[in-house]
């Protein structure tokens, strides 16, 4: 883990912000008190207390919290509402703290999505939200540098659960989850699933859950009417019944009872 915080670190010196999906952002906008779980530069916080919320971020990347920091009080804020804190070790929060808790390209990182899970929904209050967004294991548009079709990366999501399932090498990560009897979450923690985030969220007691996908339209490096027919293309995609397991963001909401 050590290894993997100082990679975020050094991540984080140069890290330009990704864009937020926007049903993710409207929800921890419209929420009430938020808070944003693995927050890296706290990008997402900062935004949301210039509009006059609420809001809070944590991440276990020290680097990634200094620059959030920093850019914090530059904007005349008072840096407190971003902190360091890894979901193994606890949320440092009380618990039932906050109207909604989300996450936003996290899960797909960590070991073991329910330990992560319990945590949101201790600090999430009775009636609270709790948000997911993530990568879909079930997508072949899966090159996050420009959301265009490749099957390169499609099989690079995919390898870790194949060559489990076909008996071949896995590296450290996947072997320590098979050496702990927990088969499928190399399914769910390398190619996240929605069926199987979906139990993950039922079983842990969330209530209404909401499952939905995004599809991102065409890539910039296309020419113009590869952009345009990209943007037909998805948008007969969106309207399609496979479209709610077929896009490349994966997005879980539910209602802590």
């Amino acid at each position: 883990m050590s290894d993997v915080r100082e990679n975020f670190d050094r991540v984080y010196q140069t890290h330009v912000p990704i864009p937020y999906n926007p049903l993710y952002l409207r929800c921890m906008e419209e929420g009430g008190r938020s808070l944003d779980v693995g927050c890296g530069m706290g990008d997402l916080p900062i935004l949301l207390r210039q509009r006059g919320r609420e809001a809070y971020g944590v991440d276990f990347s020290q680097g990634g919290i200094s620059r959030g920091q920093a850019d914090a009080r530059r904007l005349g804020m008072d840096p407190g509402f971003l902190g360091v804190a890894d979901v193994d070790g606890g949320i440092p929060f009380p618990d039932g703290f906050f109207d909604v808790v989300g996450s936003h390209w996290v899960v797909e990182h960590v070991d073991d999505p329910r330990v992560m899970l319990r945590e949101m929904m201790r600090v999430t209050r009775p009636g609270g939200r709790v948000l997911l967004f993530t990568s879909n294991g079930l997508t072949p548009f899966v090159n996050a540098d420009d959301y265009t079709p490749s099957a390169r990366n499609f099989l690079r999501f995919w390898s870790p659960y194949l060559r489990f399932r076909l008996g071949l090498p896995v590296d450290t990560g996947v072997r320590r989850m098979v050496d702990k009897g927990e088969a499928e979450d190399v399914l769910n923690t390398y190619a996240p699933m929605p069926f199987v985030l979906r139990r993950v969220f039922v079983e842990a007691g969330l209530r209404r859950v909401v499952l939905r996908t995004w599809n991102m339209h065409g890539s910039r490096r296309w020419p113009r009417v590869g952009q345009r027919l990209a943007y037909l293309f998805f948008d007969v995609l969106d309207r399609a019944p496979v479209a709610k397991y077929m896009g490349h963001g994966l997005f879980l909401m539910g209602v802590k009872g």
